[in-house]
């Protein structure tokens, strides 16, 4: 599910600045920072969470 949501916000991003003509990397990477955050903070609670994954895979 939440693999859904974040192709699903990126996709918005993405789409929404091509349209304006603004490059949407630097968005893109802040949005990465902060669900690697996330899921850091998680993985203190819980330990099969995916995403420090996803962020990192993203960064790639």
């Amino acid at each position: 599910m939440a693999r859904m949501f974040f192709g699903f916000g990126f996709a918005t991003i993405m789409t929404n600045q091509r349209a304006r003509g603004i490059d949407f990397t630097g968005r893109f990477v802040w949005r990465l920072v902060l669900l690697l955050l996330n899921g850091t903070l998680h993985s203190l609670i819980y330990s099969g969470d995916i995403l420090q994954v996803l962020a990192l895979r993203g960064f790639c």
